[in-house]
């Protein structure tokens, strides 16, 4: 049975999240499950490792509102970071985990985040299944908020999370994040659209958050732990340490410089 790592990292800056959550898949071991749970230090954008930052993001108000951006290892669409938690799940893809297809493990690892919710007083949804949208208008959507993709988290039938997977040599990523709270205005100025007040109204009307659907605060630290009992009851006790190895410390570093720069909102 494969052993479970369960770190419990403190809210860090954008760059060096992306940078660990590819470090410890890369340096994934065939027998070893690894969740990390996360935060950000500060807000930031991360867009999907196919967008282009023109078409994602308002540059110009990105700079404005001093926002770092940073690209994904993994794919989808722009997301503001602020008030969230973050996990990361690295496994074999040999691991039952993420067995079948792509959207069977979202589904198992979405189980998991429920009963987080389940643990905190509120049961979400898992979105179903819907027919796919004409490619000409899923091509101009740049939020991750703007649509909902299948086995992603409701509330209210309001999207409260989102996740990306990717799957390399043999290792499976899945990371993603929840709302603690939600800013649809700060999100439009920052995502790329035509009318920045009509995105936050489409925006209001797709997504929520923790705190809009608790009726009351829930803080980083809170979740975290709801969602580290939930992760130990799927998948059993954590073992193997509680931190980030020495080699994927180095690696991360090292992937900090080369391949996770700050993109396009300095100066």
């Amino acid at each position: 049975m494969p052993s479970f790592r369960l770190i419990l990292c403190d809210e860090l800056e954008g760059r060096w999240n992306m940078a660990l959550d590819e470090a410890m898949m890369t340096l994934a071991e065939p027998d070893v499950i690894t969740v990390r749970l996360y935060g950000w230090a500060s807000p930031c954008i991360s867009i999907g490792h196919f967008q282009t930052i023109p078409r994602a993001v308002d540059l110009d108000s990105c700079r404005q509102m001093q926002l770092p951006i940073v690209r994904r290892p993994t794919g989808g669409r722009a997301v503001l970071h602020e008030q969230q938690i973050a996990y990361a799940l690295v496994c074999s893809t040999s691991n039952p985990l993420a067995e079948g297809k792509t959207i069977d493990a979202y589904r198992r690892i979405s189980q998991i985040l429920v009963r987080g919710l389940e643990l905190l007083g509120k049961r979400p949804a898992l979105a179903p299944r819907t027919p796919g949208a004409p490619r000409t208008v899923t091509a101009t959507l740049q939020a991750c908020l703007q649509m909902h993709a299948q086995h992603e988290l409701l509330l209210d039938g309001k999207k409260l999370s989102g996740s990306a997977q990717l799957r390399r040599d043999g290792a499976l990523l899945q990371h993603g994040f929840l709302m603690l709270e939600f800013n649809p205005q700060r999100t439009a100025r920052a995502l790329r659209g035509k009318d920045s007040a009509s995105l936050a109204r489409q925006l209001e009307s797709h997504a929520t958050s923790l705190r809009a659907a608790l009726g009351r605060t829930s803080t980083f630290v809170e979740v975290r732990h709801a969602l580290a009992d939930a992760f130990q009851e799927a998948l059993g006790p954590a073992t193997g340490g509680a931190s980030l190895s020495e080699a994927e410390t180095t690696l991360a570093t090292w992937l900090l410089n080369e391949r996770y720069p700050t993109l396009g909102a300095e100066g």
